[in-house]
């Protein structure tokens, strides 16, 4: 269905009419997910919330569930107890709202044996919650063991009842056990438990209510009285994630005084009332989100979310009701769910602009995933479903806004073609979104393009009409700042040495003057010195832009995008000490991900190799590597530990292929002559935004 549908869209795409790509897309051929793989897990688990009930919904979630738990046990084992703890919350995600659901883990392989390694791991290091959230799971898949599970979840809210009483007094009584089942509550998990959770937010409210009218015993500063003070919201919070909307009401009246909140209790009587209509559902669900300053804020977006979809239940044609669950949802990252509820607003609102614009932005979302992650006829059903709707949206509220639009989505897909090496494609979508609506992003990508491929007049021209889009916000100006050196590149290569000066002047200008007047945060201030950095470098003053580049990382000692710019920039001009310094402090992070320091490993251990050494960090972080995604596999080729046969099945993607043939040639030894015929299939490879093809040009002796 999928090869039929990108087929369609080659075909109008080549009988082209107004604002349409003039090139065909790829051929639909998408890279497989891989669920160990953070990016792709997330977007499976997207994928999973809009699924309705069934065998295929079953199936996905029974398979990331399983993944879960394989990554908790790994995490347990070398006692990441704070990885485990953000894994077991994210199991108990999948299952939000369906404990029943639970029961068809009963059969994943060592299930009960995982879970109970965890279980005793978060019990010895003191994680009470965790420990407890492991038990609800554990009962719910295994009912043969739940009363003795039960029985150890009762150890444990009493121990944290009597903890939290020695530590702050009897107004926090039951503050122990109400943060210990918050998780579970609030996820949907054991509705047996509800009444009791809801009986010891209201009892400590009630207490601190009477202290604070008695004056007995009351200490102003206790955290107990800070904590009853929200008490009508976790209330609120408890009963709408486990279907109780309509009971909120009742259950409020228990409060004495404290923890009361007015408007939640006027939009929580309204839907109480045998009059209630889609509009005090609505309400409800705004009332029932957290405050801004509140730290909590997931947990009341998804209590609202919860409301507006039980409301659905109840009135399922009210656009009002879908809306605002689908703001919610688009407040929790969610993509496929609000999608799917915004396109049902439309077909009864096809005039809501607002409604319009959300739509389409949660389309260029979804482009945008898809596309860069080289799901290509996934991305042209994605961009086919697009053009549909600007066309429906043209009808319903004509205007020429949609011809914008239609420019972004068309930018989205077009640089995300030549994120996959699919030049000639993702060029006609550029040149196509540009004709319509010229926008920075498409005109920076087709500069690229020209500049990597030799064609730095060409490059110019599409970097300095970039440069002349109107402008001024801090935002406009960054991008500007960066634009300019780019032209400057461009225009060097062209051999306008003059235009390229005043190009790099200019950038620094504007650089310096974004430092004084906005305080940017670290990942922006780091890009900024790298910027700087290779502004001077490119004005004949290296050891200047070095420092500059060096120094981003102080800016941004975390910050995995400022080190792999700077190592690959330094690494490409041949400053390897430099590159290799920056490289061990990224080694030393615990915030940069595995995935940057693999690769920035891989070119370190290159480079030292090209230079008749062995860099020992770089080979010694490679060797652990022992995971199960594509570049744990290009660090066992580099550690001796793969060959490129073994790898060469599963290379099935442009972009795997070129960088099999890429670390083939750099660490495996080939003759000279084989070295040189694999990096000439990596310039092929048409990959320009990648390292690797900058790299091969640079070892080919290409400018």
């Amino acid at each position: 269905m999928r090869l039929l549908s990108a087929l369609v869209v080659l075909a109008a795409l080549a009988c082209r009419g107004p604002h349409r790509p003039a090139a065909p897309p790829p051929p639909p051929v998408d890279a497989p997910y891989e669920l160990a793989d953070e990016l792709d897990f997330a977007e499976r688990a997207d994928a999973l919330i809009a699924l309705p009930v069934g065998a295929a919904r079953t199936a996905l979630r029974r398979e990331l569930a399983a993944v879960v738990v394989e990554r908790l046990d790994r995490a347990i084992g070398n006692r990441r107890l704070d990885r485990a703890a953000a894994l077991v919350l994210g199991l108990a995600d999948l299952y939000r709202g369906d404990p029943g659901g639970l029961a068809e883990l009963g059969d994943v392989p060592e299930l009960a044996t995982r879970l109970e390694r965890a279980r005793a791991g978060f019990a010895r290091g003191g994680a009470d919650r965790e420990a407890a959230l492991v038990l609800v799971v554990r009962a719910a898949v295994d009912p043969t063991h739940a009363a003795d599970d039960r029985e150890e979840l009762d150890q444990i809210l009493a121990f944290t009842d009597a903890a939290i009483v020695a530590r702050v007094g009897e107004l926090g009584r039951g503050g122990g056990p109400i943060a210990t089942l918050a998780p579970i509550i609030s996820r949907g998990l054991a509705p047996e438990l509800v009444d009791r959770y809801v009986g010891l937010v209201i009892e400590r409210a009630n207490r601190a209510d009477a202290a604070v009218a008695t004056g007995r015993g009351l200490d102003a500063a206790n955290p107990a009285l800070r904590a009853a003070l929200d008490a009508g919201r976790e209330v609120a919070v408890a009963l709408a994630a486990n279907r109780g909307a309509d009971r909120i009401a009742g259950t409020l009246a228990g409060l004495r005084g404290f923890g009361r909140d007015r408007a939640l209790d006027r939009a929580a009587a309204a839907v109480a009332a045998p009059t209630a209509d889609p509009a005090a559902w609505a309400a409800l669900a705004q009332a029932v989100r957290a405050d801004d300053d509140q730290t909590d804020r997931e947990t009341g977006l998804r209590a609202a979310l919860a409301i507006a979809l039980d409301g659905l239940v109840r009135f399922p044609d009210d656009p009002t009701l879908a809306t605002a669950a689908a703001l919610a949802a688009i407040e929790l990252d969610e993509v496929a769910r609000p999608t799917a509820l915004l396109r049902a607003v439309l077909t009864r609102v096809p005039d809501d602009r607002e409604v319009a614009d959300r739509l389409l932005a949660l389309y260029r979302e979804r482009l945008g995933r898809l596309v860069f992650a080289g799901r290509l006829a996934a991305a042209a059903d994605c961009l086919a479903g697009g053009r549909t709707l600007i066309a429906e949206l043209r009808k319903a509220q004509p205007g020429d806004d949609w011809d914008v639009r239609w420019a972004q989505l068309l930018a989205v897909y077009g640089r995300g073609l030549v994120s996959q090496g699919e030049l000639a494609p993702g060029r006609a979508a550029l040149t196509e979104s540009v004709r319509v609506a010229p926008t920075i992003e498409a005109l920076e990508m087709l500069g690229t393009i020209a500049l990597k491929t030799g064609q730095a007049g060409q490059a110019r021209t599409w970097f300095e009409r970039a440069i002349g889009l109107p402008g001024d916000r801090p935002a406009e100006l960054y991008a500007r700042a960066k634009l300019l050196r780019l032209a400057g590149d461009a225009a060097d290569a062209a051999g306008a040495t003059a235009a390229a000066r005043d190009h790099y002047v200019a950038a620094l200008g504007l650089w310096a003057d974004l430092g004084r007047r906005v305080e940017l945060p670290p990942n922006l201030a780091g890009e900024r010195l790298v910027e700087s950095g290779k502004l001077f470098w490119a004005l004949d003053k290296p050891d200047d832009g070095v420092e500059l580049i060096t120094t981003a990382s102080e800016a941004d000692p975390d910050g995995a995008d400022t080190h792999i710019q700077s190592v690959a920039f330094l690494l490409l001009h041949d400053r390897f000490g430099d590159a290799r310094d920056l490289f061990y402090q990224a080694l030393a992070s615990n915030r940069i991900g595995d995935y940057y320091k693999v690769y920035m490993a891989l070119w370190i251990l290159a480079a030292s190799r090209r230079l008749g050494d062995t860099d020992p960090q770089a080979q010694a972080y490679l060797a652990e590597r022992d995971g199960p995604l594509w570049y744990d596999e290009i660090a066992r080729l580099a550690s001796g530990r793969r060959t490129p046969a073994e790898l060469s099945e599963r290379a099935r993607t442009r972009p795997r292929q070129t960088e099999l043939a890429y670390y083939t040639a750099v660490l495996t030894g080939p003759t000279d002559q084989a070295r040189r015929a694999l990096l000439e299939d990596v310039v092929a490879s048409n990959l320009v935004l990648f390292f690797e093809y900058d790299m091969a040009r640079h070892q080919l002796g290409r400018p």
